[in-house]
C-alpha cells in the first residue's frame, strides 16, 4: 500500500505569494525562497530541477552569483530541493551583505530579472546533455558508502525508486527533458512563491506593530507573514 498525500494540495494559491519575517537566529541576514512544483519523484531519470539548480548557482561570466557578489548585495547563494507525494519545493538561499540587506527589493528585482533572462533564453540542450555526462561520471567515480549508511540509504530508496534504479536513480540523468524543464522555469514567479526574511541577530529587527506573529514550537522560532508585494 502505497499511501500518498497529493490531496489537500499542500500549496494551494492562498498560501503562495507571501512574506515571512522571521526572528533573527544568526549573525548573517538571509533571503529563503521557496517555490511550489507539482511532484517530481516519478521523473528521476531526467532530473529536470538539477538544471534549473546548475544556472541559478552558476558563477561565471555574466551569472546571477557573480553579480550580486559584484554589487556587494551578497555573501553566498545556494539552492536545494525536496520532493514527496505532496509536491516538490525547491529553495534558493541567499546570505545577504549589509547593503544587500537594507535593499532586499533590489535583490529580488535582479533574482528575477535573471530568471526572465533564463525563459526568453530557452532551454539549452547541449549544457543539459552535459550535466547527463557529468552525473554519469560522477556515479561511474564515487567511492561507495560506508555499509551501515549504504543499507540506510537503500532502505529509503526502495520506498520510492523501482528496484532496477536503487543504484542509480538518485544520481544519473538518464533521460533528458527539455520541455519540462521549461514548464518548471516558468513557474519560478512570484505568484508561486514563499520569500522568508531572516534579519541578522546583531541587529534590533523587530515585528511591526499589528503582526500577527506566530511561534513554531518545534523550531522554537517566531515569525509573521503578509502578502508579498
Amino acid at each position: 500500500f502505497n499511501r500518498t498525500f497529493s490531496e489537500p494540495p499542500a500549496w494551494p494559491r492562498e498560501r503562495l505569494s507571501k512574506f515571512v519575517l522571521v526572528e533573527p537566529s544568526e549573525p548573517r541576514p538571509a533571503l529563503w525562497l521557496q517555490f511550489a512544483f507539482p511532484d517530481l519523484e516519478t521523473k528521476f531519470l531526467s532530473k529536470p530541477l538539477s538544471y534549473i539548480s546548475y544556472i541559478i548557482k552558476y558563477t561565471g561570466v555574466s551569472s546571477l552569483q557573480s553579480y550580486l557578489k559584484k554589487e556587494g548585495l551578497i555573501q553566498d547563494l545556494s539552492s536545494a530541493d525536496s520532493s514527496t507525494s505532496a509536491g516538490t519545493r525547491f529553495f534558493v538561499a541567499m546570505y545577504l551583505t549589509t547593503k544587500g540587506a537594507n535593499s532586499m527589493e533590489h535583490v529580488m528585482d535582479i533574482f528575477f530579472q535573471y530568471l526572465a533572462r533564463m525563459k526568453h533564453a530557452g532551454v539549452d540542450s547541449q549544457l543539459y546533455s552535459s550535466l547527463a555526462d557529468l552525473s554519469r561520471l560522477q556515479f561511474n567515480w564515487t567511492q561507495p558508502d560506508a555499509p551501515g549508511d549504504a543499507a540506510k540509504d537503500y532502505a529509503e530508496r526502495m520506498l520510492r525508486l523501482p528496484p532496477r534504479m536503487l543504484i542509480a536513480g538518485d544520481t544519473r540523468i538518464d533521460n533528458t527533458d527539455p520541455e519540462l524543464v521549461r514548464r518548471l522555469i516558468d513557474m519560478l514567479t512570484p505568484q508561486n512563491l514563499i520569500l522568508a526574511y531572516v534579519p541578522s541577530s546583531k541587529t534590533n529587527a523587530t515585528f511591526e506593530e499589528g503582526s500577527q506573529v506566530f511561534e513554531d514550537k518545534n523550531m522554537k522560532l517566531k515569525y509573521a507573514v503578509s502578502e508579498l508585494q
